[in-house]
């Protein structure tokens, strides 16, 4: 999700205010929004702990989410998104993991209720109760090697379900970054499977930049999946958001240019993702 951050710090007291009578729909831009803020959302933590609180099928999970991406000054919220880690619906077990994780070590309590989500019978769940722990507890190495196990036993996944579980998996060890390098050899394999989806084939790839930023061994294939996607919405996204991560490698990411120079001649979005990678790379 793309950060708003500080600059928009003056809207929060409004969007604050908004909680109070939010539409039935969901997602709710006004959650949303917080969530884009990040950290300098935090005076809007008690009255999303409230949202959640009421167990509002529109608006309890995006305000999780919320809480998430605000990260550890939402600490407070430790114990009310723990409970939903019980949820009936996958979603709401995976939305509670996902942002205990980001609070990070401030959410130790949470970890026993964690640790038994591992056994769900739900694969996305186990991967993002995997994910916190890690990021909780800071004993990454084990819950890598669990996130490994449940990517290697979807490969090939999305010939039938559209890869879902796979890139929920691919999308935890690149929020790990660094920390998940272990993963790089089944990343890879991952991507270039030619077997799978190319939206499971470019999750691989964002996590491989995240995990091993520094592997410039890595671009070549990134590349050569790049060039080899053709037309259609779903692929021209995941382009787009391959060459974002690329943008972050900076200059490290110096043999994947000649691809995109190529990309500068095609459509809108492709073109505006491709400058601004090159602009990162080349260093202008």
């Amino acid at each position: 999700m793309e950060k708003l951050g500080p600059v928009a710090r003056d809207a929060v007291p409004v969007l604050v205010d908004q909680l109070k009578r939010l539409e039935s729909v969901a997602p709710n831009s006004v959650l949303v929004t917080l969530g884009k803020i990040g950290p300098d959302a935090a005076k809007a933590v008690p009255d999303l702990i409230e949202l959640v609180n009421r167990n509002d099928k529109f608006h309890a999970k995006d305000a999780v989410d919320a809480l998430g991406l605000i990260g550890s000054s939402a600490a407070d919220a430790t114990p009310v998104i723990a409970k939903r880690l019980g949820e009936k619906s996958k979603y709401d077990r995976i939305a509670a993991a996902r942002a205990l994780g980001r609070i990070g070590p401030l959410a130790k309590a949470s970890v026993p209720e964690l640790k038994t989500l591992l056994g769900d019978e739900q694969h996305d769940v186990r991967a993002w109760a995997a994910f916190a722990i890690a990021r909780i507890t800071s004993d990454v190495k084990p819950q890598v090697a669990t996130l490994v196990d449940l990517l290697e036993s979807h490969f090939n996944e999305s010939r039938q379900f559209g890869g879902s579980v796979s890139h929920e998996i691919c999308e935890t060890l690149e929020l790990l970054g660094p920390a998940a390098r272990d993963a790089s050899k089944v990343l890879l394999t991952q991507l270039t499977n030619e077997k799978e989806r190319p939206n499971v084939r470019g999750s691989a790839a964002r996590a491989l930049l995240a995990v091993a930023p520094d592997d410039e061994s890595l671009i070549q294939p990134i590349v050569a999946f790049i060039e080899r996607l053709g037309s259609g919405f779903e692929r021209s996204m995941v382009v787009v958001r391959t060459v974002n991560s690329l943008a972050h490698v900076g200059p490290k990411a110096k043999s994947a240019i000649a691809t995109l120079r190529k990309l500068l001649d095609d459509d809108d979005d492709r073109i505006a993702a491709a400058a601004e990678a090159l602009e990162r790379i080349e260093g202008k």
